[in-house]
């Protein structure tokens, strides 16, 4: 039988919450933002419907986190991520949000998420490599002289 261990499930749900939380307001802000710059028909700026399905779309992304969670991340897992990000994209935003009848809305709307997608991952990805090197180095590092 399964076994979870209530607490480390606790914190990974609370972390998932957070997170979604934390996505939802960058979403949010970041339409707000090219709505008011961009936008002279109101196409861009949310609504109320809108305002649901982009916390929807933020909490699944925060849970495909936990798949890059612990242990090493290869391939396989960012692939993964990935998947799991696009499909409820589509699924809640695009489809769920009522935007499926308009082809070039769609299309755009995935070609933007995409690239945000890749440089948040990279952006992530090389903020965890320096990190990894500065601690790598402080742990070679062994004093010459000892006072």
């Amino acid at each position: 039988m399964l076994q979870v261990n209530r607490e480390n499930f606790a914190k990974k749900i609370k972390l998932t919450l957070t997170e979604g939380c934390v996505i939802y307001t960058v979403l949010i802000t970041v339409l707000y933002i090219i709505g008011y710059l961009f936008d002279r028909d109101g196409m861009w700026i949310p609504r109320f419907r809108t305002m649901w399905v982009v916390l929807g779309v933020s909490f699944v992304i925060a849970a495909a986190e936990r798949i890059l969670d612990g242990g090493k991340t290869g391939p396989v897992r960012i692939i993964l991520n990935f998947a799991v990000c696009l499909i409820g994209y589509i699924v809640i935003f695009v489809v769920g949000g009522g935007y499926i009848d308009n082809g070039a809305a769609v299309l755009i709307s995935l070609f933007i998420f995409i690239i945000l997608y890749v440089a948040a991952n990279v952006l992530r990805f090389a903020m965890a490599g320096k990190l990894h090197r500065r601690q790598s180095a402080e742990e070679d590092y062994t004093p010459a002289f000892k006072k």
